[in-house]
Order: structure tokens, then sequence, then C-alpha cells
């Protein structure tokens, strides 16, 4: 992860939504040119969701990955996706995915990459930030967030080879047991 920047930005206010455990650490790269200072992040962590089971075991779920800065609202910072350094300019969802799989960046058993989509959004908080005076007349604050939402779904072969087909050995096994005589 990268943020790519003029002036100052206090990294450490990037608020990931739905990462379950600490936020953004140090950067392990930081380099500037021409004015424009670039801050490298290597994230390594687990994230949050709301799953849908369905459709299980043919279900398709949506790993999202948010995130938003605490204090710097719409006006001040805008999160645009970087599809020139990601070398993504031309690439759909599905060649994305298909190139992160390639590379063995994302991987979990059993799942197989559908699509990535990266996409940026606000989030809207109505607030009287205290003051008195806004008491009747709560301020629209937006923040700049961008979003990554990972489809997979599921290597249904793999699936039905590992759970399916060893429950109904385990259930053949079960009724010949009842075919084998009893002796005294």
């Amino acid at each position: 992860l990268w943020f790519r920047f003029t002036g100052q930005i206090d990294d450490h206010a990037i608020e990931f939504i739905n990462l379950a455990g600490n936020q953004l650490g140090d950067p392990i790269l930081v380099s500037e040119e021409d004015g424009i200072t670039t801050k490298t992040y290597r994230l390594k962590t687990q994230f949050r969701g709301n799953f849908d089971f369905h459709d299980y075991p043919l279900d398709r779920q949506i790993l999202p990955i948010q995130f938003r800065h605490r204090k710097l609202t719409n006006e001040q910072l805008i999160y645009v996706v970087d599809t020139r350094g990601m070398q993504q300019e031309q690439k759909t969802g599905r060649e994305i995915a298909q190139q992160l799989e390639n590379k063995k960046v994302f991987s979990i058993g059993g799942w197989q990459l559908n699509q990535v989509q990266f996409f940026q959004d606000t989030k809207k908080n109505d607030s009287t930030l205290g003051i008195p005076r806004l008491f009747k007349e709560p301020q629209h604050i937006e923040y700049s967030q961008l979003n990554v939402a990972i489809k997979i779904e599921r290597h249904l072969m793999n699936f039905m080879l590992k759970n399916l087909l060893t429950v109904f050995f385990l259930v053949i096994v079960g009724y010949l047991s009842f075919f084998i005589p009893i002796s005294n």
C-alpha cells in the first residue's frame, strides 16, 4: 500500500474501517521526488467482513478493505486509485484478479479470486462538533474513503472431494456395518 502526496499528511490518522487488528504501522519506504512524497507500507493483517452463507457450498463472497483519514475531510484529502502505479490502467477486475492469482499474491485454500475492484467514495457524518450554536443545525462532514472489493468463489470440485466424498464413504461404511454378522 502506498500514498503519494504533496505537503504533509498525518499517516497515523489513516483508519481502516474493517481491520481486525492494529491500524497502519510505520512506512517501510519513504521517498521524495519533485516535491511529491511517497510512503510505502507493508500490510499483512486480518480484516473483518459480513459474509453470506445462504448458498453454501456454492457461495461467493466479497472481501472488503476500506480506509479513510480520521481528521482530514473531503475538502482536504481525496483518495484516488493509482492505476498507473499499479500497472492496471486498462485492465478489468477479472484481469487484475488473474494477475494477482498468477503472482500468488492472494491465496485462500479452497477459494479462487474472481474479481478485484478499486473505488473511491465518501463517508458522511452529521455532527454539531460540540458547538452549542450548531445544535439545531448539524454540519454535514464528508471524508474521502478508498474501497477494495475482492470477489472470491469456492472451488467446488475441491470442496466436494474433501468434504462430501468423505461423508459419502462414511455413510456407506456405516450402512454396510449393519450387514456384518455378530458372533457370540
